[in-house]
């Protein structure tokens, strides 16, 4: 688990507005809590690049958006691919 930032705010669409320091992942990762429940998932990266912000669509009808606020969330780090040696044909 890799930490993704810390929720600063709920927006007036309900969406969580995080700060994080590191590179954003892509939008529609799916965004965990502590206890590895899925709170939702990337929905916009916005601001500078040095220090992103990134808006998370909280899926799930029973989470209030609200009782997030100061909580670090998380994302599980990809695994890339590793690709073949290409063959001369």
């Amino acid at each position: 688990m890799k930490p993704l930032g810390k929720v600063l705010h709920v927006s007036k669409s309900k969406k969580l507005i995080l700060k994080t320091s590191s590179p954003p992942p892509p939008v529609n990762t799916e965004v965990y809590d502590e206890k590895l429940n899925v709170v939702g998932i990337v929905y916009d990266i916005m601001g500078p690049v040095s220090s992103p912000y990134i808006s998370v669509l909280v899926d799930k009808a029973g989470i209030n958006p609200k009782t997030l606020v100061g909580r670090i969330l998380y994302i599980k780090e990809r695994r890339l691919r590793k690709r073949g040696k290409r063959r001369r044909v």
